[in-house]
């Protein structure tokens, strides 16, 4: 069979409850398409077919947990997880933790907790056990807050439990973590009300520095809705929400200021500095930076009343598509972010990664009018900062960085 072939056959196989055929009340949960094709690998021994069609299982099962395995699991388990190619047993092994299989939830903890083992296979291990929702994963990640090769994702997965030792291990490390690992703690640590009024606390002492918090971190404290915590964002950041006469306002004042003159002498290379530190995440310039907003590089920034208009007031003109989704979790976690429905579970994309959240354990779900462009960017920066910011806009090519200014992703 051709590989067109076979992705078409995954494809009809692990879609076989649509949403359309479960409000038909198809009560198969996809499951028979997967014992179909858990028949299909009992007779194929092709590596790349497998791959192929493991790939295509758990892709469907995304957002799935503890899924009774089908009685052809048993069949061809041993021989998948046993494969000589490493995607296979990878791909096996995810597939096993699906069906709540105990003995690959443990051979995963291992490989991740393994410093001396390949990093591909411990990411793809630590991926697989965090879309499982492993109850024993926590301790794991905490001990990989001391492992450079894997630090960022275990900061990233500890946002996923509810763990009263997470905020303190996170804070008592936070002066040795890179960039890219203190927005990743910063947004674990602002994503439960506990966790967040800990943060609060650290930024007070001067063990966080309040320089530190981004826009969206200010947002995502808002959305716990606690007093303590909007009294400390409005104390710190500013308040995030302005009337329209203060927006229009403040755009009036930096259109005065941002001259032509102004802009040409600016430093455009610093500019790229603060453009990797405060859009990055979100924005490709160049062909550099995220993927969660519009790519910049070809849309109107030469022009200043585009530019301040989406800095100064992001949500007065949205595309559906780029409004936030915000999720709370039956556990006590806020997740914000773009949001990509399917039958089981939401994705969420957000400048710090993408979150699955299985639909049951959901508590309330509402899509936002606001842009995910935060509000109040202009807030964190100096008057140069975003004159230099505006000069980057505006070049025609990339500008080199500065030395030792922080690179988006590194």
């Amino acid at each position: 069979m051709g590989r067109v072939s076979l992705l078409l056959v995954v494809s009809l196989c692990v879609c076989l409850r649509s949403p359309a055929r479960a409000a038909e009340g198809d009560a198969g949960g996809g499951e028979d398409g997967v014992a179909v094709l858990l028949d299909v690998l009992a007779g194929n021994d092709d590596p790349q077919f497998q791959l192929d069609i493991l790939r295509g299982i758990n892709d469907a099962m995304e957002g799935r947990r503890k899924v009774a395995a089908p009685k052809a699991w048993a069949a061809v388990r041993e021989r998948l997880l046993g494969s000589s190619s490493r995607d296979v047993r990878a791909q096996a092994q995810a597939l096993a933790v699906v069906f709540g299989d105990a003995a690959a939830f443990d051979a995963m903890r291992k490989t991740v907790a393994g410093a001396s083992a390949d990093v591909a296979d411990r990411t793809h291990a630590l991926q697989s056990l965090l879309q499982a929702g492993d109850d024993k994963l926590p301790k794991v990640l905490l001990a990989l807050l001391d492992d450079a090769t894997l630090r960022e994702a275990a900061l990233q997965g500890l946002a996923s439990y509810d763990d009263p030792a997470t905020p303190g291990e996170i804070l008592r490390r936070y002066d040795s973590f890179s960039v890219p690992e203190r927005r990743a703690a910063l947004n674990t640590l602002a994503g439960r009300t506990d966790y967040a009024k800990q943060l609060v606390a650290a930024v007070r002492g001067g063990k966080v520095p309040a320089k530190d918090l981004t826009a969206a971190t200010a947002r995502q404290l808002r959305d716990h809705g606690d007093p303590q915590i909007d009294a400390f964002v409005d104390e710190v950041w500013g308040v995030a929400r302005t009337s329209p006469k203060e927006k229009t306002d403040l755009m009036a004042k930096y259109k005065a200021m941002l001259t032509d003159d102004r802009v040409r002498g600016a430093d455009a290379s610093h500019g790229r500095a603060v453009f990797a530190r405060t859009c990055a995440q979100c924005h490709t310039l160049y062909g550099t930076g995220g993927k969660v907003g519009p790519d910049l590089t070809g849309s109107n920034r030469f022009n200043l009343d585009y530019v301040l208009q989406n800095v100064i007031d992001p949500s007065a003109v949205i595309a559906k598509e780029f409004q936030v989704t915000l999720i709370r979790t039956k556990d006590g976690r806020v997740v914000s972010g773009i949001a990509q429905e399917t039958e089981h579970a939401v994705k969420v994309i957000s400048e710090t990664g993408t979150v699955v959240v299985p639909r049951d354990e959901i508590e309330k779900m509402k899509r936002s009018e606001l842009s995910m462009m935060p509000e109040g960017l202009v807030n964190g920066m100096s008057e140069a900062d975003f004159t230099d910011l505006v000069a980057y806009l505006r070049t025609t090519n990339q500008v080199p960085l500065p030395a030792e200014a922080p690179r988006a992703g590194k």
